[in-house]
């Protein structure tokens, strides 16, 4: 458990940093020895999918959100089974666009109190993050992407994950 404790903080710091081969080797191996509804471990499956997406492996991107999500919920771990649903929508988002867009945003702003009541400002940051480019990048709300891009980058400050890609959506919000 300790070593996947490790190699799941080395992962984060790789991801912190934009290193996402590193990332994805790093969470793999964590996940790998972490038990198997360990929340933690879910979580990790969480940043992996992440990282798998940016690494351009979307089926395995899309497998681990799955594996995250019913993990999470034959552990009741309501919060990483609500993280896992967004990080697969924005995941469908990208693959098929048609329809995926009105789901992310469904279902982060439902999992925004859960977030918020836990404290969760990880999640906190991708829900407004993604909310932002959908709202603006998609749908042309450009006041509204701003909005929610300057909430997410309050939560990215907070939880040292580097506010690059809140402050270029805020950038783009101004500008369109």
């Amino acid at each position: 458990v300790d070593a996947g404790q490790r190699l799941g903080a080395a992962g984060f710091r790789a991801l912190k940093r934009g290193d996402m081969p590193a990332t994805v080797t790093l969470l793999q191996r964590a996940v790998a020895l972490l038990p198997a509804e360990d929340e933690l471990r879910l979580e990790l499956m969480c940043e992996l999918g992440i990282a798998q997406y940016s690494a351009g492996d979307a089926e395995a991107a899309t497998a681990t959100l799955v594996d995250a999500r019913v993990g999470a919920e034959r552990a009741g771990h309501r919060r990483v089974e609500l993280r896992a649903r967004i990080e697969a929508a924005y995941g469908r988002l990208l693959l098929q666009p048609e329809g995926a867009a009105r789901e992310l945003v469904t279902v982060a702003e439902h999992a925004i109190p859960t977030f918020e009541a836990l404290g969760d400002e990880r999640s906190l940051a991708r829900a407004w993050l993604l909310i932002g480019y959908v709202r603006g990048g998609i749908h042309g709300n450009h006041a509204a992407w701003e909005e929610a891009e300057e909430r997410a980058l309050e939560y990215y400050r907070r939880t040292s994950f580097p506010p690059a890609t809140c402050i270029g959506q805020i950038a783009a919000a101004i500008y369109w």
